[in-house]
């Protein structure tokens, strides 16, 4: 199963999120253990009824437990036949999938509102270049009407320079007006999976799509205001022959990216290692190894 299709499948079944599902009716068993493993699914128990096989008029049958494993039973000839696809059902919960992803934030800060759908949750929030972006997450967004008494809460919140609202809503909300700058936009195109296969944001490209372009232009010339934003810009061009790479501790990168520093911005120019390797840390998640050799082979 490709990446998209389960997050095709995560999408459908968060709109589900606090009530339960037959999973087969969404994916095979197979597809479904991820899910289950990172505890955004939850088993609870087994279908009570089927459609029935045995008649010919359409009428459901009771599943019953024997010795040798699920029947169904047609309670109108007796007969027993044994039911087709899997029949565990599961709790959805968004909770286990909202935690991964504010793991992957510089700060979290997570509550839930308001109490009833949709359900607008803070995740936290992450720097990029010299600026400060919230993240939320909107779920079961519904109709519009509710979907703006929800995100009325973003305007209690501590000012950001964007905020990201994400959500599993399949219409484009990215034109949603909200009380401060950022968008609405789509969960499922900014996740991806670490090595730990466990689901993280996507840092890079979720701060380009919702930080306003007014205040990105701002970093085009001159010096960048932030450590991050300095690294940022100088690690591309460093590891453009993949010398970054070769490296295998935080303390030799930050020594290549600070003489680069200086050799730009002069022998005085500081540079701490934290903002060096956490800027060396989301290059990598925003240019997989792939990329970056193709682009290597198309600038030689």
């Amino acid at each position: 199963m490709t990446r998209a299709d389960l997050h095709a499948i995560v999408e459908s079944i968060l709109a589900f999120a606090g009530s339960t599902i037959h999973g087969a009716a969404f994916a095979p068993s197979e597809s479904l253990k991820s899910l289950a493993d990172l505890g955004v699914l939850v088993p609870t128990g087994y279908l009570a009824e089927v459609a029935c096989d045995e008649c010919d008029e359409h009428h459901m049958a009771s599943i019953i437990a024997t010795g040798a494993g699920k029947r169904a039973v047609c309670l109108r000839s007796g007969l027993e036949f044994i039911p087709e696809g899997d029949l565990t059902v599961y709790g959805v919960r968004a909770a286990p999938l909202v935690g991964m992803l504010a793991e992957s934030l510089d700060r979290q800060r997570r509550w839930a509102q308001p109490r009833v759908a949709p359900f607008l949750w803070s995740l936290g929030s992450f720097g990029h270049l010299n600026f400060q972006v919230g993240v939320y997450f909107l779920l079961q967004a519904g109709d519009v009407e509710h979907v703006n008494d929800a995100i009325g809460w973003l305007a209690r919140e501590p000012r950001y320079d964007a905020v990201a609202v994400l959500t599993n809503e399949r219409r484009d909300l990215s034109n949603l007006a909200l009380p401060c700058d950022g968008r609405v936009v789509r969960l499922l195109d900014y996740i991806c999976t670490n090595d730990r296969s466990r689901w993280e944001l996507d840092r890079t490209r979720l701060a380009e799509r919702v930080i306003p372009q007014r205040l990105l232009r701002l970093n085009v010339r001159g010096r960048p205001k932030s450590a991050y934003a300095l690294a940022a810009r100088l690690i591309p061009e460093v590891d453009r022959d993949g010398t970054l790479q070769t490296l295998t501790s935080k303390r030799a990168r930050h020594r290549v990216v600070l003489a680069a520093a200086r050799a730009r911005h002069g022998d005085k120019t500081k540079l701490s290692r934290e903002p060096c390797e956490q800027a060396f840390q989301d290059y990598l998640r925003a240019n997989p190894s792939g990329e970056r050799e193709s682009r290597r082979k198309l600038e030689s």
